[in-house]
This record gives structure tokens, sequence and C-alpha cells, in this order.
């Protein structure tokens, strides 16, 4: 994508300089080739990722559930249940 990008706004390139230009060193490909690794291993295998989390999720959920079944307060229902200062 880089390289498509580069050929449609810059145009082809004309110094000679320029052309010896790595898109990558070393130490970068370093870099690079674990995270592929780990991406492509979480792709392929995820299992070991999703029971690391699976636990927290889990509350998650439980604390969802509980917080939907909980009843909402009304709060018109509350002022009409308390009787009226007033009257007595």
């Amino acid at each position: 994508m880089l390289y498509l990008y580069r050929r449609i706004f810059f145009g082809a390139l004309l110094k000679e300089d320029l052309k010896a230009l790595r898109d990558l060193n070393g130490r970068e490909i370093a870099i690079f080739v674990p995270l592929i690794a780990v991406v492509l291993w979480m792709g392929f295998y995820p299992k070991p990722f999703l029971d690391v989390i699976n636990p927290s999720v889990e509350a998650l959920l439980r604390a969802h559930q509980v917080s939907i079944a909980a009843p909402i307060a009304d709060p018109l229902d509350a002022q009409a249940a308390e009787p009226a200062l007033d009257d007595q």
C-alpha cells in the first residue's frame, strides 16, 4: 500500500539515491517478525489468549446480568408513596 501511495502521489522516483533506499532495515525486520508471528498465532489458535481473558469477561457479564435484573426505581412512584406533609 505504501508503494502504491508513493507512486500515485509522488510519481516515479527520479533521484538515484532515493531508489537505493530500502523500506525496512534489519532492526525493523527483527521487530516485525515476532509481532507478525504472534498475530498469526492468535489468528490460527486463539485459545491460549482467550483463556487468559475469559475470567474477567465472565465477571463483566455476571455484573451486567445483575444490573439488568435489578428493578428500576421510578422517581414518580417514590413521590406518590410518600405522604404529603401539608395534609396532616
